[in-house]
């Protein structure tokens, strides 16, 4: 269909084909004239990141730039996309420059544009016949013009009939977790040429995973009320609701143009012919809402958020090992719903086993809508005395939202038979022994008395006064004191999670600071990376989620699902955006002070609410 060949244009932030990367500077004039305007544009062939324009304002004006575009065609069953950076300059004095490359990077590769030769001349002279085609163009664009203006053009009714946007979900009600597919798709019946993307719908309260859609057959027909439309599915997402309640999903916007044609033809040689005119239409999907229910009571003590179905199992390497050697213990959760979500309950290993934290890796995958897959968590066990030890089976719960009850799965557990370390024990290693042994031995001894005995007077002893029984109860008093706050303080210390969590204020804090100081060194790019990094921290501090996990969605929903209000999780979202363009493509419409104030503010205003 003729319409693949540009709707491709909205794919660009989903479809990505391999290719060749090319990164190339040009400009629309090579020989221009002082205080003349010409185009500097560099091109890249496929979408990259950290653009680095060289140095432009020693020899030109910058009047407008960098202006950032990008365009993505379909030819021959071929899809090629296409990434550029437009600056409109002006020449300062007379003279040859070179402009220098150019640098952008492409999936962790840098890569340079060529250098630019441009000549500045006093003035040019355009060639008499140069005038007359351009003179000809100008009457031309005003004929054009002209037509259009008298065009007859489809009424908006027909249009909202013939083209419009449709957002559908395959269930308006579901459980907390539970997952659901919503897809927006395309309605045509007009002659369509082009559509680009200017909001895409946010999904605030969900856990998200797109589905990749097939561009090569992204093409259908659909009978409504007895109309055929031509029907092409534009976005397909896996939605994981975080919280109870009543949640939207919002609207999709484009922009499309359309082609229609004059209700006069013009007379021609070969007969009537009829004129063309592109015409825009801003294009908005429904919204919905969707009703999500709270996970019922009753849930199983090691229950730890799965939604779905699920089969634990479990493998170790082996079961007879010597002292200190390690043993490699594997779990394995494979089944559909949010497995990129769950954990495993608490494991009791045996006291006399060095246990380092678990590597965990996810493998999932959506091709339809149906997110399924294995998480494994991979424990290296190292035992330091000889015995018999048992690793219990694990009983993994998850809710199931076919039958609305909680199920449970189990992975086997092991008896592990450690025998003595005979080389540690020749080398003359000390003896380790067993936690479970080790116990304090009273002194119950007590030795006599050898030097002189000082003695008192009958009827004056200290004994029975009132200082006797406050020297008596003051030491117990005091040491109920200190048992107590030592206790609590050890609490404190072993729980590092709590105490991350804690901290994570005392760490955002120490981070703005440093961000004050480059703020105050005009070290622009340091400064918003570092505010960047601040937020980013606070997150995985505060609700202990490895750095190399988080994403601005996953902290979007994990604020939200916290009961931060939506308004502050918004805002928050808002600076890391902005924070993150500001380091390579700094902004006139935002400043450092601005910045810091709005981090320190969301940090305190998040802390509050949590």
């Amino acid at each position: 269909m003729k319409f693949l060949l540009f709707i491709s244009t909205f794919f660009l932030s989903f479809t990505l084909w391999a290719q060749e990367v090319h990164f190339t500077a040009s400009v629309n004039q090579n020989e221009v004239a002082l205080n003349e305007s010409f185009q500097l544009t560099f091109t890249l062939n496929t979408s990259g990141e950290s653009f680095k324009p060289p140095v432009l304002s020693e020899n030109f004006k910058i009047y407008s730039g960098p202006n950032q575009s990008s365009s993505m065609s379909y030819i021959n069953g071929r899809i090629s996309s296409q990434l550029s950076y437009t600056y409109l300059l002006v020449p300062i004095n007379v003279g040859t420059y070179v402009i220098e490359p150019a640098s952008i990077t492409v999936e962790g590769k840098s890569y340079s544009s060529n250098p630019i030769e441009i000549t500045v001349v006093k003035e040019k002279q355009q060639p008499q016949k140069q005038q007359q085609n351009n003179r000809s163009q100008q009457r031309g664009a005003q004929q054009n013009q002209q037509q259009e203006n008298n065009s007859e053009a489809l009424s908006q009714e027909d249009i909202n009939k013939n083209l419009f946007l449709r957002l559908q979900i395959n269930k308006n009600e579901v459980s907390q977790g539970e997952q659901l597919v919503a897809t927006y798709k395309l309605y045509n019946r007009l002659d369509l040429t082009n559509i680009e993307g200017q909001k895409l719908p946010d999904f605030v309260g969900f856990y998200t995973d797109d589905v990749q859609i097939d561009q090569n057959n992204n093409s259908s027909r659909e009978n409504i009320n007895g109309v055929v439309y031509q029907v092409y599915t534009l976005k397909k997402t896996t939605l994981f609701p975080q919280r109870s309640g009543e949640l939207e999903l919002r609207p999709l916007e484009l922009s499309a143009t359309i082609r229609e044609r004059e209700p006069t033809p013009i007379n021609t040689w070969f007969g009537p012919r009829y004129r063309y005119t592109q015409r825009k239409v801003a294009l908005v999907s429904n919204s919905t809402k969707i009703k999500v229910n709270p996970l019922p009571g009753g849930k199983p003590a090691n229950y730890t958020g799965a939604v779905g179905t699920f089969k634990l199992s479990s493998d170790i390497d082996k079961l007879s090992i010597k002292a200190n050697q390690a043993v490699t213990l594997k779990y394995t959760l494979s089944g559909t719903g949010n497995i990129q979500l769950t954990e495993l309950p608490d494991i009791e290993f045996p006291l006399d086993f060095e246990v380092y934290d678990p590597k965990t890796n996810t493998r999932a995958n959506n091709p339809s809508g149906v997110v399924s897959g294995n998480r494994t968590w991979e424990y290296l066990i190292i035992p330091r005395v000889a015995g018999e030890f048992e690793i219990p089976e694990i009983n993994f719960s998850y809710f199931d939202p076919s039958v609305k009850k909680y199920k449970t799965t189990t992975a086997k557990g092991y008896t592990i038979h450690v025998e003595a370390d005979e080389n540690a024990i020749a080398a003359g290693g000390s003896y380790s022994a067993a936690k479970h042994d080790v116990q304090q031995i009273g002194k119950d001894i007590r030795f006599i008395k050898t030097d002189e005995i000082e003695l008192s007077e009958s009827g004056h002893s200290f004994y029975g006064t009132v200082w006797f029984y406050l020297f008596i109860i003051l030491p117990i008093i005091i040491g109920v004191t200190l048992y107590f706050v030592l206790n609590k303080y050890k609490e404190l210390q072993a729980d590092q999670i709590g105490l991350k969590k804690r901290r994570a204020g005392k760490v955002v804090n120490k981070q703005l600071k440093t961000a004050a100081l480059l703020k105050d060194e005009g070290k622009q790019k340091e400064f918003y990376e570092e505010v960047f990094n601040a937020l980013t921290a606070y997150v995985a501090s505060k609700f202990t989620i490895p750095l190399s996990e988080l994403t601005k969605a996953k902290i979007q929903a994990k604020l939200t699902d916290e009961g931060v209000p939506s308004e502050t999780v918004q805002a928050y979202i808002s600076l890391m955006e902005d924070c993150e363009m500001a380091r390579y493509a700094p902004m006139s419409d935002i400043n450092m002070n601005d910045v810091y104030n709005r981090a320190a503010e969301l940090i305190d205003t998040v802390e509050k609410s949590l």
